[in-house]
């Protein structure tokens, strides 16, 4: 970071971890979603669809803070 001339403040320094946790939080919830789906529904693809479309808001507000705060 030094090299490319970025600023290194506290909050980029807790950032990364920050991010990756959320998403391994919201990956797992999604995974198990989508296994409580598949027991119900029988067809992976119904499934998928069925678990996107329930946590879209969430997948999007995650995807947001990924966006916008790792340029900080």
């Amino acid at each position: 970071m030094y090299l490319g001339g970025l600023k290194y403040t506290p909050l980029t320094a807790t950032l990364g971890a920050l991010v990756l946790g959320v998403g391994s939080e919201y990956a797992i919830l999604m995974m198990e979603r989508f296994y409580e789906e598949l027991n119900n529904v029988g067809d992976p693809y119904e499934a998928l669809k069925i678990t996107a479309q329930s946590h879209r808001f969430c997948i999007g507000g995650i995807g947001a803070t990924v966006v916008f705060g790792l340029p900080l």
